[in-house]
């Protein structure tokens, strides 16, 4: 529920209030800092300077103060657009570590994220979208790998060497050639 008009406007004349007070605080401050070291600057002068700096004050707190990370270019060579997923494939590393022993975290983190490179793999790769070409990519992959796409929760199996498995089995799916039987980019 969003704040009526007659609250956010109470709230901005609070806020203006609220700088101009603290301007005039901060204003008067620095006129008894000149008369203290007798440096002859006019009282109007500070007050303005005094205005001013709330002013900035209030308008650099509204700023966002999100994590910059996303302006920073990425690194050469990193997949952009629907390469996303398999791009994410070694920042599971530490992901795998900790899902080995725990099903859960398994079910809910790492087989999505697994199975969704499997997908944009089958679909940029051999052009076979998941799950409308479900025969074709029956065909295609391996009995592993199709139980990580197919099985239903709490049911695969979560060793090390599985998962080990698993990824030698999705970098095969990266470079083995576009089958015939499905559609091609």
């Amino acid at each position: 529920m969003q704040p009526s008009r007659g609250t956010r406007r109470l709230a901005a004349a609070n806020l203006v209030a609220g700088v101009f007070v603290a301007g005039l605080a901060v204003g008067g401050f620095g006129y008894a800092l000149t008369l203290l070291y007798e440096v002859p600057v006019p009282l109007v002068v500070c007050l303005a300077a005094g205005l001013v700096a709330a002013t900035a004050w209030a308008v650099l707190r509204t700023l966002p103060v999100d994590d910059l990370g996303h302006l920073v270019p990425d690194p050469p060579g990193r997949a952009q657009g629907g390469q996303a997923a398999f791009a994410d494939l070694s920042g599971l590393e530490a992901l795998l570590g900790s899902a080995v022993d725990d099903q859960d975290r398994f079910d809910h983190r790492v087989r999505p994220a697994l199975s969704a490179i499997a997908t944009d793999l089958l679909r940029q790769r051999h052009g076979l979208h998941w799950p409308a070409h479900r025969a074709q990519i029956e065909r295609l992959v391996r009995p592993g790998l199709w139980q990580l796409l197919t099985a239903p929760p709490a049911s695969v199996p979560t060793g090390r060497a599985q998962i080990a498995s698993w990824i030698e089995e999705l970098e095969q799916l990266n470079t083995q050639p576009a089958d015939g039987g499905g559609r091609t980019r």
